[in-house]
């Protein structure tokens, strides 16, 4: 939002000026790993950090959570609700951070299916209505930000690691062996979508929208290009033990 390129190596941020100069980007805690970096549609930074806690940066407040107050869970992906709410999802569930005053609300597991914890991935999608997706194991996850419920998809096929919006559907790509689906935001349910290099079986572990009709899958030593159009896809070989994020 600011124009600025960020760059983080070796426990340090730089930022670059669009010229030829990196400089350390000063208000970034020095000798800090980061695991979770993510700017918000707002310009807000946020960070999360080796030792589990997370640093929220926001032109309106600063907000500083200690890893102990998110049960020391991995933070996988952050997304602003509201100026004024955060959810978090981890690999323990997903917690919902109210700014003013400063609480947290734990939805611990949420999963019907008990024997397995709930675990948020990478991608949290919003429609255009609102709604907030998280797609993650062992199915995907609605959040309503004017109920404030968070609901569980009713469809077997959701599990996903990757996914993108699309023409109001969440395409999906799911690292369970389940391949490649298109999830329905009206219908509520999934569509298993196979093309000639599109098996049901394919480790596929995330989507990037090119444009209308190109897309670009990541999975295990291959990458797949995908024409939502005409359904026709080509695979790219990678050599070796490669898997595509």
């Amino acid at each position: 939002q600011t124009g600025k390129l960020l760059f983080y190596a070796d426990g340090a941020m730089y930022e670059f000026d669009g010229d030829t100069t990196f400089q350390p980007e000063v208000s970034f805690p020095q000798n800090t790993e980061i695991t979770y970096y993510n700017e918000g549609s707002d310009g807000g930074q946020h960070y999360a950090f080796a030792n589990r806690d997370v640093s929220i940066r926001h032109n309106r407040f600063n907000l500083f959570i200690a890893g102990r107050d998110l049960r020391y869970s991995l933070i996988n992906t952050i997304q602003a609700v509201s100026p004024t709410c955060l959810l978090l999802g981890t690999n323990q569930g997903v917690f919902v951070i109210y700014v003013n005053p400063v609480w947290s609300e734990y939805i611990d597991d949420i999963s019907t299916t008990k024997e397995y914890r709930t675990r948020i991935r990478r991608k949290i999608i919003e429609d255009t209505a609102g709604n907030i997706y998280m797609l993650g194991y062992p199915k995907m996850y609605k959040y309503n930000p004017y109920s404030k419920k968070l609901s569980e998809s009713n469809d077997d096929y959701s599990p996903a690691y990757g996914g993108t919006l699309f023409e109001n559907a969440i395409y999906t790509a799911s690292a369970e062996g389940l391949g490649f689906g298109k999830y329905d935001l009206i219908k509520e349910t999934t569509t298993p979508i196979k093309s000639i290099n599109i098996k049901e079986g394919d480790l596929l572990f995330d989507i990037s929208i090119i444009n209308d009709s190109l897309f670009f899958m990541g999975g295990e030593e291959q990458i797949i290009i995908w024409n939502p159009r005409n359904n026709e896809s080509k695979e790219i070989s990678v050599p070796g033990k490669s898997v595509y994020d």
